[in-house]
């Protein structure tokens, strides 16, 4: 939900996702989405939520960007390493 809002926001949230992963080591990424028909594409867009755990959520928590009901806690976090974890 997260990826798919920021990459098809209609006031520009991708721009200020790159702008905001600039002189970090994840600068030019995008979260990956998930695909229904591709049995890996779960995996592969929780694993890079999980790396990229710090500036996603700084961007969620920025204010000006209106993300901050999609900031996850420290319960869906772990949820989500969980899944990671019984998916790889």
């Amino acid at each position: 939900k997260i990826a798919f809002k920021i990459i098809n926001s209609p006031t520009g949230l991708l721009p200020k996702w790159r702008e905001h992963l600039v002189d970090t080591e994840f600068e030019g990424l995008v979260l990956p989405r998930d695909v229904l028909t591709r049995w890996n594409s779960t995996y592969n867009m929780l694993a890079a939520f999980l790396t990229m755990k710090k500036p996603v959520s700084d961007f969620l928590d920025h204010s000006s960007y209106q993300m901050s009901d999609l900031a996850l806690n420290d319960d869906e976090w772990e949820a989500v390493e969980g899944l990671v974890a019984v998916l790889k």
